[in-house]
This record gives structure tokens, sequence and C-alpha cells, in this order.
């Protein structure tokens, strides 16, 4: 999930304050996403099977006045993540290969979704052997 906003975000981890963040946006990916949009944001590539979320800045403005934490933070699989801008006017969440304007919107709520993605395979291929072949 990508959240674009050139806006300042409050951000909340679990219903509790986490930081105040000013950029483009964030992203926000379980281990089938670490691959993409994450990595070239600088975020880990998470090991298949790693039941995880990662958070990334999407270029952050970093100085006196505004300071994130500038790095990819890990979150168990249950984290919920609120975003409260401060206007989301020209704003699009992005998700997968989708995107919609959310201007009117106050916030948005993101956690992990219960559903699961199964891939057939006409034989054993192995996560580590498929991630060399793709980098």
């Amino acid at each position: 999930t990508r959240l674009n906003a050139g806006d300042v975000l409050q951000l909340y981890i679990n219903d509790e304050f986490f930081e105040t963040f000013k950029g483009s946006g964030i992203c926000l990916c379980t281990q089938i996403g670490s691959t993409a949009i994450n990595r070239s944001l600088g975020g880990a590539i998470i090991q298949h099977g790693l039941p995880l979320l990662q958070l990334s800045e999407i270029m952050g403005l970093h100085h006196w006045k505004h300071r994130s934490l500038g790095s990819s933070l890990i979150l168990k699989e249950d984290a919920v993540i609120h975003v409260k801008p401060e206007s989301f006017h020209h704003t699009l969440l992005c998700y997968d290969h989708k995107s919609m304007p959310v201007d009117q919107c106050t916030g948005i709520t993101m956690k992990n979704s219960q559903k699961h993605v199964k891939i057939a395979r006409f034989r054993e291929y192995s996560y580590l052997s498929r991630l060399k072949n793709v980098f």
C-alpha cells in the first residue's frame, strides 16, 4: 500500500502516536510486497513465510522542523496503522496496481488482510533461487 501526500501526516500504530511525517508519502507492505516499491525505498526484503509488515517513508523531508524516523520499521502482522493528514488534497491511495483519490477522507486505517495468496508452481522453486533470479 502506498499513500501519496505532500503534506504533514500524523502516524499512529496500534492507537499510539508514533511520529509526524512530512514528505511524499508512506509505503506499507507485507513480505510479498517487500521486493517491489518498498525495496526501491531502501526497505528490507522480508524472507518468505515471515508474517510481518514493513513501513517505509517515501521521500521524507528531514530538517530541524520536520524530523521523522528516516528508516523502515518492521511491525508485527497484527499492527494497525492509522494516518491522519493536515489535508488529503490531491492525494492518491495506491495498492497493488490500483489507485483511488482520497480527497474527502479524514484518515486512513491500514492493517494486514486475513486473505492469503496461493501460488501454483509446476515444480518446487526455492524463495532464495527466485530472489537471486529477480535481482
